[in-house]
């Protein structure tokens, strides 16, 4: 019996926050409908291109597919893979267990059930993707991307994942997760003078890893860190990070909302990990295949108000808070004559 697939659409969606230093992405992506002995079915195709050195073992796809209207822009599409649920537009999340060795370009495709199959408008977005054995290089080289599934990719190792609007943790101690509490010795011993948005991410990773692990060895540490001279440099930084909460979703700008939002200072947030301040669930097996997200339904006819203006926003939101928090911080000891 033969399989005749037919293409019903063909364009690739960027990542909203997609920056030239990609690892991996999608080329091709596609819908097919696939008839055989009389049934037909539908499913997801798409080109896997890996530029890490490391294997990726698992796929993270958001694939939104609707009617003529309302039309979808790429705006609207975070709060869609936010589980945010519109009249007219399917969403799904679809899990991918495979093996794209590094630099290597590999064709993979995934049942799905959609029913607006055959309409008129298509989305795929790599949402994140498993790595089989990374090492700390490429950890770093990831929290350097802006692009948001390298970003989950780096969370994902620590065992971290975002499903139905929470937080989910593998409960077993991963050897990616026991490497990344080391960055807090690490980064203690050569401190960054002028800390970077990527030293932030860093030690916020760092800082996570220790946190899950839970012995009071790790809790210790991370106290260190938030007593140790200079974290302070940190706070400015950190408001930068925590103004993507205003304009983002947690599969957009991860980090930013999993490092508590109530502390203002650096050396406040890491208090508040040492002491558990992350709200998680313990994630349950991982079943390849097709994942129909929790929604809010916004009614018929009612889509999300257009995020056009987001990036926007966020770069006023961060100026305005660095302009506040160095007025109210007053002039900095030390520095000049």
């Amino acid at each position: 019996m033969s399989w005749m697939a037919i293409v019903i659409a063909s364009w690739v969606l960027p990542t909203t926050v997609e920056g030239p230093t990609a690892a991996l992405r999608l080329e091709s992506a596609r819908l097919e409908m696939v008839e055989r002995a009389g049934q037909s079915g539908v499913r997801f195709a798409a080109v896997v291109v890996n530029e890490l050195d490391e294997t990726v073992n698992s796929l993270d796809i958001g694939i939104a597919i609707g009617l003529e209207e309302p039309r979808i822009s790429l705006q609207d599409l975070p709060s869609i893979y936010a589980g945010r649920q519109i009249d007219g537009v399917d969403y799904q999340r679809v899990a991918i267990v495979t093996e794209v060795v590094g630099h290597s370009r590999v064709a993979v495709s995934q049942p799905v059930n959609l029913s607006h199959v055959g309409r008129h408008q298509f989305f795929s977005h790599l949402l994140g993707y498993g790595l089989l054995d990374p090492t700390q290089a490429t950890l770093l080289r990831l929290l350097e991307s802006r692009v948001a599934a390298d970003e989950m990719a780096v969370v994902g190792s620590l065992g971290l994942s975002f499903h139905e609007g929470q937080w989910q943790v593998e409960p077993e101690m991963s050897s990616v997760r026991a490497k990344a509490a080391q960055w807090l010795d690490v980064m203690d011993a050569d401190w960054p003078l002028k800390p970077t948005l990527r030293d932030l991410k860093q030690l916020c990773v760092g800082a996570l890893a220790a946190s899950l692990d839970g012995s009071e060895k790790s809790r210790a540490k991370i106290r260190h860190m938030a007593e140790r001279s200079g974290i302070e440099w940190f706070d400015e930084p950190l408001q930068l990070l925590r103004t993507a909460r205003l304009v983002s979703t947690p599969l957009e700008s991860p980090l930013a909302f999993l490092i508590p939002d109530e502390p203002v200072t650096m050396a406040a947030a890491l208090t508040a990990l040492a002491d558990g301040g992350i709200e998680l669930v313990e994630a349950l097996p991982p079943e390849p295949g097709v994942e129909q997200l929790a929604a809010e339904d916004l009614g018929p006819g009612r889509v999300p108000a257009s995020g056009g203006w987001g990036w926007w926003i966020a770069v006023a939101l961060g100026l305005m808070t660095l302009f506040c928090y160095r007025r109210m911080r007053g002039p900095e000891s030390g520095e000049g004559d």
